[in-house]
C-alpha cells in the first residue's frame, strides 16, 4: 500500500526530534530497559534510543515487518543476554583460545622435519600472527558489522568457514613459509570476524554489568587455552600433526557453527539497517564514530598501556612449553604448565569483575600489572623444578590475565557509553596491542640464547633464570613494571577529565 496516506501526521521538523509518523496499523514498540510503551499514532514520543519510526524504517520494512510488534529484550539480565554471554563464550574459546595455545605447536615445530631447520622467529611468527591480525584488522571488521547488520550471521560464518580451511591448507604444508600464510594469516583473518560480533553487540546487551560479562566471555580464551595444549598434544602423539590439524579444523567448524546464531544483536536487524541508512542519507557517507576521541591525552597513555603489558604477557605462553624442555623437564610437564596459565586467567578474569566494581579499571590495571611483573621477577626466575614451574604458570596467569578485563570498562568510558564508540575504541586499542603480540615473543626470540637452551649432562642447575631464558625474564618484568607507571598516569588523566 502506498505511504502518502490522508491519515499522516504533521511532522515536527526541529532539528532536536525525530520525524513520527502516524501510518496504519501503528505498530506498538517496547523498551524492555524503560518498559514504555509508545503508540506511533500519539503524540507520546518512542522511549527508546534504539527504536525510532523515521520515514527511512517505513521505506525499509515490508508490509508484514510493518504489522510486527518490536520487543526488545531486557539489558543486563534474562535470556537474550546470557545466550550471548554464553555463545560468545565459546567463540572466544575457538577463536582466540586455539592460538593461545600455539606453544604446543612451536614447540613440536622446532624439533621435528620439514620445519626444524627454520629460525625460531621464524616458527615464533605463526602463532604471533595469528594473534595479532585478530586485533590489527578488527577495527576495520568492525565496521562492517555496523555498515552491513543484515550481513553479519553471513561475516561471521565465513570468518568460521576460514578458520577451519586455515587448518586444513596448514596440514599441507611443508616449509614454515606456508604455516605463516595459513596457520598464521589466514587463521588470525578468519577469527576476526569471530571475535568481531562480541565487540559490537556486548554494549547492547549490558550496560551496568557489563564489565562483569566481558569477563565471563573473555575467560573462554583461557579455558581454550587450557584445554587445547593437552587436545593437540594428544593428537600429535596418537595420529601425527597433519591429522591432527584436519580433526581440528573439523571440530572448531563444528562447534562454531552450533554458536553463531546465539551470537546476535539486540536491537532487529531491521531497525539497524534501517538507522543505518538513515546515517547515510543525513551525511551523504557512512560514518559512525567520533573521532575526537583519538585527540584526548588519556587514549594514548591507555593504548601505551595496553601495549607495554602485552608486551610482557605473550612471550610467557609461548615460552613455557620450550622453557619446560629446556629445563629438562618433559613435554608433558610444559603442557601442564601452558595449561595451568590459561585455566589460571579464568579465575583472573572473573575476580578482576569484582574488583572493577569496587576499585574501577585503573586501580586494576596497577595491581595486575604489579603482580605480574613481580611473579616475573621472583618466581620465574627460579623455577628450577616442575612444582615451581606451575606455581609461577598460575600467578602469572592469574594476575596478568586480570588486565585483559580493564579494555571494556576502559573503552565505556572513553566513549561515554555509545554503544558504536565502545567497539570503535576497543578496536583501536587493538591495533595497539597486535603490535606488542608480534614484537614481544620477537624480542623475546632474539634474547633467548639457544647455546644455553638445556641443561648439562651434569644436570647442573642456575640460582636465576638459566637456560637461556635470563634475558627473556628481565625484559618480561621491566616491561610489567612499565606497564604500572602506565595504569598510573592512566588513573591521574581520568581525574583531570584529560
Amino acid at each position: 500500500p502506498s505511504m502518502s496516506s490522508p491519515t499522516s501526521a504533521t511532522r515536527d521538523h526541529s532539528p532536536s526530534s525525530s520525524v513520527h509518523l502516524q501510518y496504519p496499523p501503528r505498530p506498538v514498540l517496547v523498551d524492555s530497559r524503560t518498559s514504555q510503551t509508545s503508540r506511533t499514532g500519539s503524540s507520546t514520543p518512542v522511549a527508546s534510543n534504539d527504536l525510532e519510526i523515521t520515514d527511512p524504517l517505513y521505506e525499509l520494512m515490508n508490509d508484514n515487518a510493518i504489522q510486527q510488534a518490536f520487543e526488545l529484550e531486557p539489558v543486563d539480565h534474562g535470556r537474550g543476554a546470557w545466550t550471548f554471554v554464553a555463545c560468545s563464550f565459546v567463540m572466544e574459546v575457538v577463536a582466540i583460545g586455539f592460538p593461545s595455545s600455539f606453544g604446543v605447536f612451536q614447540d613440536y615445530y622446532v624439533k621435528n622435519p620439514p620445519f626444524d631447520h627454520a629460525s625460531e622467529a621464524a616458527i615464533n611468527s605463526i602463532g604471533t600472527i595469528a594473534l595479532a591480525l585478530q586485533y590489527t584488522v578488527i577495527i576495520w571488521v568492525i565496521s562492517l558489522y555496523h555498515k552491513y547488520p543484515q550481513w553479519s550471521k553471513t561475516m561471521t560464518f565465513l570468518g568460521l568457514v576460514t578458520c577451519a580451511l586455515s587448518l586444513l591448507l596448514a596440514s599441507f604444508a611443508n616449509a614454515v613459509w606456508e604455516l605463516i600464510l595459513s596457520q598464521g594469516v589466514m587463521f588470525g583473518i578468519g577469527a576476526s570476524f569471530l571475535y568481531a560480533p562480541v565487540l559490537v553487540y556486548i554494549s547492547e546487551w549490558f550496560v551496568e554489568r557489563r564489565a562483569f560479562a566481558a569477563s565471563i566471555i573473555f575467560a573462554g580464551t583461557a579455558l581454550g587455552g587450557a584445554v587445547f595444549p593437552f587436545v593437540i598434544n594428544s593428537l600429535i602423539q596418537h595420529v601425527g600433526l597433519r591429522k591432527s590439524l584436519i580433526i581440528l579444523a573439523g571440530a572448531i567448524l563444528s562447534i562454531g557453527g552450533l554458536v553463531v546464531p546465539g551470537m546476535k544483536p539486540r536491537v532487529p536487524v531491521a531497525t539497524a539497517t534501517a538507522r543505518s541508512s538513515r546515517a547515510r542519507h543525513a551525511q551523504g557517507s557512512y560514518r559512525n564514530y567520533d573521532y575526537r576521541v583519538l585527540k584526548r591525552p588519556i587514549f594514548y597513555v591507555l593504548s601505551l598501556t595496553v601495549m607495554s603489558q602485552s608486551f610482557g604477557y605473550y612471550p610467557v605462553p609461548f615460552y613455557l612449553p620450550t622453557y619446560a624442555t629446556a629445563a629438562g623437564l618433559s613435554t608433558s610437564t610444559g603442557t601442564s604448565a601452558l595449561a595451568v596459565f590459561n585455566l589460571s586467567t579464568v579465575v583472573g578474569q572473573v575476580i578482576a569483575g569484582y574488583i572493577y566494581n569496587k576499585l574501577g579499571y585503573g586501580p586494576l590495571m596497577v595491581l595486575s600489572a604489579t603482580g605480574s611483573a613481580a611473579a616475573a621477577w621472583l618466581i620465574w626466575g627460579f623455577a628450577h623444578s616442575a612444582g615451581v614451574l606451575f606455581v609461577f604458570a598460575a600467578v602469572f596467569g592469574s594476575i596478568s590475565g586480570a588486565f585483559n578485563t580493564t579494555y571494556v570498562p576502559a573503552s565505556s568510558d572513553l566513549a561515554e557509553q555509545s554503544p558504536e564508540e565502545v567497539s570503535f575504541i576497543m578496536g583501536a586499542l587493538g591495533i595497539f596491542k597486535s603490535i606488542a603480540i608480534i614484537g614481544g615473543p620477537l624480542v623475546s626470540s632474539a634474547l633467548h640464547s639457544t647455546s644455553s637452551l638445556y641443561v648439562s649432562a651434569a644436570g647442573s642447575v642456575p640460582r636465576y633464570g638459566g637456560y637461556g631464558f635470563t634475558s627473556v625474564i628481565v625484559f618480561v618484568g621491566s616491561v610489567l613494571t612499565a606497564t604500572c607507571f602506565g595504569g598510573l598516569l592512566t588513573m591521574f588523566l581520568r581525574v583531570k577529565g584529560h
